[in-house]
């Protein structure tokens, strides 16, 4: 796997960026990080990557200027929390776009765009049945939407811009805060049950899927590729609290949550961050998502990248707990 550089990566300042930033960093690739102007960037200091700041809403002078040779452009950057559809829109798809449309322009061509999407793209799996990269899009959050539209954004330039696409998993890891509720919840003794003990989930450590995606950076593939990556295995609600009672040396039980109470939460989470004018941390979109069945086929990715999931769930979520307690958040 060699990953021609400098690379250009958005989003380093987030929970997958960052450990993609260090994983470039230790293979002694040079990363150039494009950042939004109002970007906190204090924690790259030390990192050894050069800094670049842009709206990235528009192909200008100066982006042309700035993916200008890069001949690996890694997109990462997204809003996972927004006011409307317009305001996911515009940090999904507008900025996919216009980050594209200045690779096409530049005068240095850019080897491979790699965007990160996710499997919110096109939605949870038929119970029974496994999630694939050519799943037609079913019900889904506007993130979902807005992260699909991105795609669809790239995939009109494929013909133009050599370009692959990854939909990760639901990840945790050190560094991850979305984790933190489930595992605080989790002390306590519960753990949510959104559609009974049988769900299914895919989660996939940090790690597991900053390897995948930096395959998909060195791969020969076709452009317009997309990839599934999850983790190894897969867990019923049922076993996640086993492994999660082993981590945190305790008993775990499902906490049943009917889809009548998950309605009224979220509807009232909902009508809070409306007062608030703040993004809901749950709305009514997330229901068919948090009671959805996300059983991934990972077979193409294995094939076509050689991706081989390594962490085990337990061994991640110990990892995990053991960063957050470090912290002193857990």
């Amino acid at each position: 796997m060699e990953i021609r550089g400098p690379v250009l990566l958005t989003g380093a300042t987030g929970f997958l960026g960052g450990h993609l930033l260090a994983a470039l960093r230790a293979q002694g690739v040079q990363v150039t990080c494009l950042l939004r102007p109002s970007s906190d960037a204090s924690g790259l200091e030390g990192s050894g990557c050069s800094l670049l700041r842009h709206t990235m809403d528009q192909p200008d002078d100066a982006l042309i200027q700035a993916v200008t040779g890069h001949p690996t452009v890694l997109h990462v950057a997204g809003a996972i929390r927004a006011l409307d559809y317009q305001a996911f829109l515009r940090a999904n798809a507008e900025v996919t776009q216009a980050l594209a449309q200045a690779c096409v322009r530049a005068p240095t061509a850019t080897a491979r765009f790699v965007l990160v999407s996710s499997v919110g793209a096109t939605g949870p799996a038929v119970p029974g049945e496994q999630l694939t990269e050519a799943h037609a899009p079913g019900e889904r959050t506007d993130y979902g939407r807005s992260k699909w539209e991105g795609e669809q954004c790239l995939l009109a330039l494929k013909d133009q811009l050599l370009c692959t696409i990854v939909r990760p998993t639901a990840i945790f890891g050190p560094c991850d805060r979305e984790m933190l509720a489930v595992l605080k919840l989790a002390r306590l003794g519960w753990l949510p049950a959104f559609a009974g003990p049988d769900q299914i989930y895919n989660l996939a450590h940090v790690d597991d899927i900053v390897h995948g995606i930096l395959l998909a950076c060195g791969a020969p593939l076709p452009s317009g590729s997309c990839y599934l990556l999850g983790g190894g295995q897969e867990h019923s609600a049922t076993d996640l609290a086993v492994v999660l009672g082993r981590v945190l040396e305790r008993r775990v039980s499902l906490l049943p949550l009917p889809r009548a109470v998950l309605w009224m939460v979220a509807a009232a989470s909902e009508l809070v961050a409306a007062i608030l004018r703040q993004p809901a941390m749950l709305n009514r979109q997330k229901i068919p998502e948090l009671t959805g069945y996300w059983s991934l086929d990972l077979s193409r990715a294995r094939a076509e990248l050689g991706y081989q999931p390594r962490v085990e769930l337990e061994q991640g979520l110990r990892d995990t707990v053991r960063w957050y307690r470090q912290q002193g958040l857990l």
